[in-house]
């Protein structure tokens, strides 16, 4: 199996982060071509989804035809939302809007000895705010101070990693969370695993605590990755 990496052009789609991660078997690398992207609709965040901190990222694999278009869509995980909250509604409402709106984004289709062929196409989309413009440290720019950063994967930096109650299944299971200055988990939801487990695990990871993070002196909230392994 042979893999390509391809970072979207954001500038193309200002509304959201794309990351496409397509596959191929080695023995068709010489004659395939990978589908690219070309466009999208802007996507914004209702109301009522703002209103209930809704924010994050989804992990969706798109099925795109000959002619470059999504046929279908799936959805692995959960935006973030605030750990003392479930807004049930709004959660579906933005899953329902981010399906839809991923239906309307365009490719030019692979290509095979010349001739278009249908293709799978991994992708994260970022919906909010926080999620969006979050900054790795390194890419503040000299004088700026960035009051979002990214963390990558955080366990190595939890004070306390608390671990689920009671899990009955067993996996792997990636909770995107967002700390604040003080090092706590204010909001929290499952990018990608076990469903069985995204509840208890998010339960926890609202629960674990983190060094706060400061830039230039100046405390900020810290963007990333929980990953729990059930077994």
């Amino acid at each position: 199996m042979w893999c390509s990496f391809i970072p979207a052009r954001l500038a193309a789609v200002p509304f959201c982060v794309l990351i496409l991660i397509i596959c191929f078997s080695a023995d068709s690398i010489a004659q395939t071509s990978d589908p690219k992207f070309l466009s999208a609709p802007d996507f914004k965040l209702s109301a009522e989804a703002v209103s209930a901190g809704i924010d994050g990222a989804f992990k969706v694999a798109l099925s795109i035809d000959e002619e470059g278009n999504v046929k279908s869509v799936r959805m692995y995980g959960d935006p973030v939302w605030p750990c003392d909250t479930s807004p049930k509604r709004e959660i579906e409402a933005v899953r329902d809007a981010v399906e839809a709106h991923l239906r309307l984004l365009k490719f030019s289709p692979a290509m095979k000895n010349g001739k278009p062929r249908k293709s799978e196409v991994m992708l994260e989309f970022a919906i909010g705010d926080a999620f969006k413009h979050a900054v790795a440290p390194g890419e503040a720019k000299n004088g700026s101070s960035p009051k979002l950063v990214k963390g990558g994967v955080l366990n190595g930096r939890a004070i306390r990693l608390v671990k689920p109650l009671g899990p009955t299944a067993k996996g792997i299971v990636d909770m995107q969370v967002l700390i604040n200055e003080q090092g706590n988990v204010s909001k929290a939801g499952a990018l990608a695993g076990n469903p069985a487990l995204f509840t208890v695990v998010r339960e926890a990871a609202c629960a674990s605590k983190f060094s706060p993070t400061s830039l230039g002196g100046t405390p900020v909230k810290v963007t990333g990755v929980i990953t729990y392994v059930i077994q």
